[in-house]
């Protein structure tokens, strides 16, 4: 089964900021939904196991992940090859960057996953739907740590929190 997704967001960060931090797999491992376990490998790979439930189908998932970037700080991705519960996925990510006004940036996203094995039997619906729901919490993670971080750096506190909206037009398509 194959899913895409796309979205924007726009984030509280300058771009460089939010570019490091896209690129850091500590910081971008930690923003895993359900994330179970973390292993950085190098500046580039992660490996990650993720609690996983769609339908009647639960169990741990477990990640190889590689950061991608391109053209910095404007453009990268990342690949990821997972498998659990008699499962596989392969996802590639394209992610740009651009400012959005003063302190701010436009981060716009899309990816494409191929899921086979039982996660793939569920259902084109209810996989495609939970599937958007990590994908989106994913992106609004990051965008609550990115602008959690420029509040602390601008009042020297320990930041607000909150803004985890997506913003995302996630544009799922199961075929």
């Amino acid at each position: 089964m194959h899913l895409h997704y796309d979205g924007e967001l726009t984030i509280e960060a300058p771009q460089e900021k939010v570019w490091a931090f896209i690129n850091n797999p500590g910081q971008v491992g930690h923003c895993l939904p359900d994330l179970q376990e973390l292993n950085v490998k190098d500046d580039r790979h992660f490996d990650a196991v993720v609690r996983i439930g769609v339908g009647p189908v639960r169990g741990r998932f477990k990640m190889e992940v590689e950061l991608q970037p391109e053209e910095a700080p404007r453009r990268g991705g990342l690949r990821l090859r997972g498998s659990g519960m008699g499962s596989g996925l392969q996802l590639t990510a394209r992610i740009e960057l651009e400012p959005a006004g003063e302190g701010a940036t436009r981060f716009r996203w899309g990816a494409d996953a191929d899921v086979s094995g039982p996660l793939a039997t569920v259902g084109g619906r209810l996989l495609d739907n939970q599937a958007r729901k990590i994908t989106e919490q994913l992106f609004a993670t990051i965008r609550a740590n990115l602008e959690d971080q420029a509040g602390s750096a601008s009042t020297g506190t320990g930041g607000a929190g909150g803004g985890a909206e997506s913003g995302g037009s996630g544009n799922g398509g199961a075929t």
